[in-house]
Order: C-alpha cells, then sequence, then structure tokens
C-alpha cells in the first residue's frame, strides 16, 4: 500500500548542483551559473526535442494547484490500469522523448542532464490502488532514465562503475578558473549498478531516496467526473525539510 512509501528527498545542496546541470547552454555547465529556482529541475518543454505533441487517449486530465512546479500547474494527465495494461501519468504537452542512444552525453538534451519531471514521458503507475470514489498510486521520478542508465553496460567511460555509479563525477576547468561539470557524469547520479549493468534507481519497497529513487504519490478522491486530492514529494528538495511537501491536485474526466 502507499503507505509503505518513504521517500527521502535530496538535500538543498544537490538541488543547486542539479539546477545548474537542467540548462541546455553547452557540452558542460558552469557550476558558478546557479540558481535558486526549482522551477529549472522542471521544463515546462524542451526545444531540443522535436516533434507533435505526444497526446494519447487518456482518463482524466487536469493539474497541481501550486505554481512551483510549472509543469505540473500547466497540464497533468492520467491514464488509469486496465487489466494487464498498466497505466500512466503525463505531465506538460511535449513531444515523446527520443531513445537514449549515447551514454557519454547528456539526455534527452546532449547537454541537459536529465530532471525530475520530464514532459513527454508516460510515467508508469506503479502500487495502485483503485476504486470509483478513490485512485490510490505513485510514480517513479528517475524512470525516464531507465535507457539511458542502460547504456552504461557498454560504456567505456569508467567501466568499473565504482560506488555503484555508472561513472564518478567529471569536471573541466577552464582558462578563467570556472570548474564546469559534464552532463553526462552527473546524470549517473540517477542510475545504479551491479555486475549485470545499469538502470534506474528504483525500488519495490522504497524506503530511502538516494539508494531507492525518489517517488511523488498521489491520493485523488472521485466524485462523478471531477477529481480532488493530492499529490506528494513534487519538491523533493524541500520534501525531507518539511514532512514531505503535498500540493493539491485537481483532475476531471476527459473527453
Amino acid at each position: 500500500m502507499l503507505s509503505r512509501v518513504h521517500t527521502a528527498g535530496v538535500t538543498l545542496l544537490a538541488l543547486a548542483l542539479l539546477v545548474a546541470l537542467a540548462g541546455c547552454a553547452g557540452d558542460a555547465v558552469n557550476v558558478g551559473e546557479q540558481s535558486s529556482s526549482p522551477g529549472a529541475l522542471y521544463p515546462a518543454s524542451l526545444e531540443c526535442v522535436p516533434g507533435a505533441p505526444f497526446e494519447p487517449d487518456v482518463d482524466w486530465e487536469g493539474y497541481v494547484e501550486n505554481g512551483a512546479v510549472e509543469i505540473a500547474a500547466q497540464r497533468v494527465r492520467i491514464r488509469l490500469p486496465q487489466g494487464d495494461v498498466p497505466g500512466f501519468v503525463l505531465f506538460g504537452s511535449g513531444p515523446r522523448l527520443p531513445e537514449a542512444t549515447d551514454p557519454n552525453t547528456g539526455w534527452p538534451c546532449s547537454d541537459m542532464a536529465g530532471g525530475y519531471l520530464l514532459p513527454g514521458h508516460p510515467y508508469t503507475i506503479q502500487d495502485a490502488f483503485i476504486t470509483d470514489f478513490r485512485m490510490q498510486f505513485r510514480i517513479a521520478a528517475y524512470e525516464p532514465m531507465e535507457g539511458w542508465c542502460a547504456l552504461h553496460g557498454e560504456s567505456a567511460i569508467n567501466p568499473g562503475r565504482p560506488d555503484g555509479k555508472c561513472q564518478e563525477i567529471e569536471y573541466i576547468n577552464g582558462p578563467d578558473g570556472s570548474s564546469a561539470i559534464v552532463p553526462a557524469s552527473a546524470m549517473c547520479d540517477f542510475c545504479t549498478c551491479d555486475s549485470a549493468g545499469c538502470r534506474a534507481k528504483s525500488a519495490e519497497e522504497p524506503v530511502y531516496a538516494p539508494n531507492d529513487g525518489i517517488y511523488y504519490v498521489f491520493d485523488i478522491g472521485i466524485e462523478g467526473d471531477v477529481a480532488d486530492g493530492t499529490v506528494k514529494n513534487l519538491l523533493p528538495d524541500i520534501s525531507a525539510a518539511i514532512g514531505h511537501f503535498t500540493e493539491r491536485a485537481r483532475f476531471q474526466r476527459a473527453d
């Protein structure tokens, strides 16, 4: 049940690092150019990904009331599980994300170091409990990185995979003395590796975020064609500090 999910947030120091990595500005991102805005982790669109918006059939469409996470405040769609077919949650209105093909560059942009919520990826609904009047489930924040992480089973960057990661953080020193971090190396924090290869961090019984990944927990009440409830941990950088950040979510049945 959802009560088993105890998600620890990343630290504010890690947030500052990831925000700096989230921009598409070159092969490496200057560590000095950091932003305190969590919105940088949740792009409303990805200009580097061509194509038409991803518009699958869904059961519910709505938004998260708090505007701190722009992509969730704009549009959230839910397709519920049907038998053996898993459901999904889709944020924003971006095109379907491309397949990861190069473990030595960032993804989905070559100079972009992942992110917590990416438009264009159908996040698989997990641990679902659905009735006529309530829907409870969780989704894994790192799930979009699964294909990119898997490439590191054959990566030549750091085949030893120290500390269970696909490679160690790699820095570049500029002529002006500034430091830059290579996005592909920073993205390995989304992955976990063993003798069988690398995959996105996840766990059937998530307890500790640094090992198990971050999860967003939905608890939505249904009344006719309207659904109203909460989403927990959409701001993982401060979730642990204030007792798991919870935002209100509103949905209506899709046409």
